[in-house]
């Protein structure tokens, strides 16, 4: 005996299929790029996180989002297109609206937001870095290579603080694995390409930041340290 939700799964399926066959066409016969087809999953993974769903299906926003995230970082990675920084920068805009419509009580799909934003935040800010510093203004200065990692040690400090303060434990494991990253980036890249004082200066600089995290964290209300627990 045929449902409604049979009705409903065989229209969509059809629909998401006639979708596929155009996006074929465009991308053939009127040479669009590829990478213009990530900037609509991008919107569609958007739109899909901020729709009234049912409850077993609120995750699908989240993830949608996540897979943008980690498909265009990885895209860029690769190809450096600067056609990516659009999608990415969706991707960012919609997790963090995300979070903030979302409430502590949902906690898979918040945990899922948290590393959309992580990834795309570092996706985001390393892609317009190469095509703005590395690439233009500042393509002849090695001092550049200090601006991502800042930017990379604040971001991960302001969520592992800001995580904490809300008790909110799975901000605080994402914000630690982009701190992960941006001292990899130091010590792997950053102490490799650059000589002198622009070396030591990022070494205590980022030193610095990283003692004043820990300081801010350990003056925080025992209640909110709780979080660390969880």
């Amino acid at each position: 005996m045929h449902t409604k939700r049979w009705d409903v799964a065989v229209l969509v399926t059809a629909g998401v299929a006639l979708w596929g066959i155009a996006a074929f066409f465009l991308w053939r016969d009127l040479e669009v790029p590829l990478e213009a087809f990530l900037g609509v999953a991008a919107v569609g993974a958007a739109g899909l996180s901020m729709a009234r769903l049912p409850e077993r299906l609120r995750w699908a926003g989240p993830v949608a989002l996540l897979a943008c995230g980690l498909l265009g970082s990885g895209w860029f990675a690769a190809t450096t297109s600067p056609v990516l920084i659009a999608p990415l920068a969706v991707t960012l805009v919609a997790t963090v609206v995300g979070l903030a419509r979302s409430s502590a009580t949902d906690k898979a799909q918040r945990l899922v937001l948290w590393y959309a934003l992580t990834v795309s935040v570092l996706a985001t800010t390393g892609a317009v870095y190469f095509h703005v510093l590395a690439v233009r203004l500042m393509a002849d200065e090695v001092s550049r290579r200090l601006v991502l990692s800042a930017v990379w040690l604040v971001f991960g400090l302001v969520t592992v603080v800001a995580s904490l303060r809300r008790q909110e434990s799975w901000g605080r494991d994402a914000g630690f694995a982009a701190l992960a990253i941006a001292i990899g980036k130091i010590v792997i890249w950053d102490t490799t390409h650059l000589g002198g004082p622009l070396r030591i200066g990022l070494l205590l600089g980022a030193g610095a930041l990283l003692l004043a995290g820990g300081l801010m964290v350990s003056r925080l209300p025992a209640v909110a340290r709780k979080a660390e627990a969880s």
